[in-house]
């Protein structure tokens, strides 16, 4: 014989486990996508305009949390570092990738170690 109280207790133990297999959607951030920047072929040479394209980036507010992804696509060896120390890929052989996800609102300026005149900027704000 089933009790009240029981008949009360075991719906009840149902409905919380439901609700807390259920995914809670104000927790789920939305997926910000992956912004590419080339180090594009030539920028170790020292008149190439836009040695990082695109550059400058401009992004609003909502892209915090956005993750940039820099490609060296040139055929020598470079770097992507930021002015304040912040991040450094270390060396980037051609067709290598470095990623860094930004999570501030901020100018980022950056540069490669190898040939500082090649220069980028980033702002989010």
């Amino acid at each position: 014989y089933m009790t009240a109280l029981s008949a009360f207790i075991l719906p009840l133990f149902w409905l919380f486990f439901f609700i807390l297999e259920q995914p809670f959607a104000s927790a789920q951030q939305p997926q910000q996508p992956t912004i590419t920047i080339s180090i594009v072929q030539g920028s170790s040479n020292p008149g190439k305009d836009h040695p990082f394209y695109p550059s400058p980036i401009n992004l609003p507010l909502a892209n915090l949390g956005v993750t940039v992804s820099w490609t060296n696509n040139d055929n020598v060896l470079h770097t992507v570092k930021s002015s304040n120390g912040l991040f450094d890929s270390g060396i980037l052989a051609p067709t290598e990738s470095f990623q860094w996800t930004f999570f501030n609102r901020g100018y980022y300026s950056y540069y490669c170690a190898l040939h500082p005149y090649m220069t980028g900027i980033l702002t989010i704000s």
